[in-house]
């Protein structure tokens, strides 16, 4: 063997004893099919990577993409489908977007969800009644709320409705301008709450800013004459002061109106039946001077 085959039968040795000795020692594995490992020599899925990966360009996922542990977005991230994390039985967070000072948004395996304003420090919605963050003074708490101030509040800052389903179904509207609709859109002009369907209730209180008909009782009033009340009945079909039945069926009827008109003829009754009363007692006397005269 001269010196040239020496030296090339070195060099062939050498070469593979690096190719094999990289190929034991490495962590990558790029074999001809099967797994592919990064960092990795025993790749448990097509493609594993140990360690950080840079793109610079587009990744396309044509299925799904699975992250166990943490998933950094450094710049924005616009997602067109469904975003799913965590597993079944996962007692933490979820879904969980926060910044660097503050958590934003959490979503927990039971499905509970926490929603924090970033600048105030303080929870905005919370589902949780055992919060898992409870530094923060709840803003509005679906289990219940301790208010602190007078600025907390639920409803709209802008000229929109605010409404309240159950069932898909509306079940109350609080009106932009002002007014509350109940199982409706609409109240009328003039009026703060409108109610479709019957109400029922153990009591109920009307204050009315017009005088009570009290004043049927003064000494000034003028009862009408119950012959004028005989001609105003015949000819209108209703008492006096009292709406009739097709203005009822138009506008209604105020509570607290009618009751006082009501009332009202109530005390002009009343005052029939004190007058009747006294002509049927000067009856009885006129009648028992009569009897005494004769026998």
């Amino acid at each position: 063997m001269n010196r040239s085959t020496f030296i090339l039968n070195f060099s062939l040795l050498f070469a593979t004893t690096a190719l094999y000795s990289q190929q034991t020692t490495s962590p990558n594995l790029l074999p001809t099919n099967g797994n592919v490992g990064i960092g990795t020599s025993s790749p448990q899925e097509k493609l594993q990577v140990c360690g950080r990966v840079v793109i610079d360009s587009t990744v396309l996922v044509r299925d799904s993409m699975r992250v166990q542990q943490d998933l950094v977005v450094d710049g924005n991230a616009r997602i067109s489908g469904t975003v799913r994390a965590g597993s079944f039985g996962f007692t933490g967070p979820v879904v969980q977007l926060a910044s660097d000072c503050y958590q934003l948004l959490a979503v927990s395996g039971q499905g509970l969800v926490q929603a924090f304003d970033e600048v105030a420090a303080e929870a905005i919605l919370n589902t949780n009644p055992c919060p898992t963050t409870p530094t923060y003074s709840p803003y509005w708490q679906t289990f219940g709320n301790v208010v602190s101030n007078n600025n907390r509040f639920i409803g709209t800052l802008n000229n929109f409705d605010f409404a309240i389903k159950t069932n898909g179904v509306q079940r109350m509207r609080f009106l932009a301008g002002g007014g509350i609709s109940i199982n409706d859109s609409y109240v009328p002009a003039g009026y703060q709450l409108a109610v479709k369907g019957k109400i029922i209730a153990e009591e109920i209180t009307v204050k009315l800013r017009s005088n009570w008909p009290d004043f049927v009782f003064d000494s000034t009033y003028t009862l009408m004459p119950l012959q004028d009340v005989e001609l105003f009945v015949k000819r209108e079909r209703h008492l006096p002061n009292i709406p009739s039945a097709s203005q009822v069926a138009q506008t209604g009827i105020d509570a607290g109106e009618m009751s006082g008109a009501l009332l009202q003829k109530v005390e002009e009754l009343t005052l029939y039946l004190i007058d009747l009363q006294k002509q049927v007692n000067e009856l009885r006397k006129e009648n028992e001077t009569l009897r005494k005269s004769n026998d």
